[in-house]
C-alpha cells in the first residue's frame, strides 16, 4: 500500500533552518527563524500555503490511485 501520510515543513528562506512555533501561535503571529531571525511570514499566511500543498499533494495521490485502479 502506497503512503498516505503527507507532512508539511517549512525552511527559512535565508538559512535554510527548519521553522517551528509555537503551539498557541494566532494567525496574526509573526513567525521568525530562529537561527537567523528572518521573518517567514504570520502564522496565518504559512497555514494557507501548508493547506494548498497538502491539497496539491492529495490531487496527486488520488490521481496516481485511479490510474493505477484503470
Amino acid at each position: 500500500m502506497a503512503d498516505d501520510n503527507i507532512t508539511i515543513t517549512f525552511n527559512c528562506g535565508k538559512c535554510r533552518t527548519q521553522l517551528s512555533w509555537p503551539d498557541d501561535a494566532c494567525d496574526s503571529t509573526e513567525i521568525c527563524c530562529k537561527q537567523c531571525g528572518e521573518r517567514a511570514g504570520t502564522y496565518g499566511e504559512l497555514r494557507e500555503k501548508g493547506t494548498e500543498a497538502a491539497r496539491k499533494e492529495v490531487e496527486s495521490m488520488l490521481q496516481k490511485a485511479f490510474e493505477n485502479w484503470r
